[in-house]
């Protein structure tokens, strides 16, 4: 299940209007690089934040 979970993690950070390279956006040169600042801006705290969410939802599920 948590092989799954981590599957679902790298592919919904890829998902979204952008166009995003995994690799280009882990490169870590000192020059300004916008996927990582979209990865790690936008993408990576939107799912962290749905499984959170998601984690209360069951946890409220469960007591009820």
């Amino acid at each position: 299940m948590s092989l799954l979970l981590g599957l679902v993690i790298v592919v919904c950070s890829l998902v979204g209007p952008t166009p995003l390279d995994l690799k280009a956006a882990l490169d870590t040169t000192l020059v300004p690089n916008p996927q990582a600042k979209i990865l790690f801006g936008i993408r990576i705290p939107r799912i962290l934040l749905a499984g959170l969410i998601g984690g209360a939802l069951a946890g409220a599920g469960v007591v009820f």
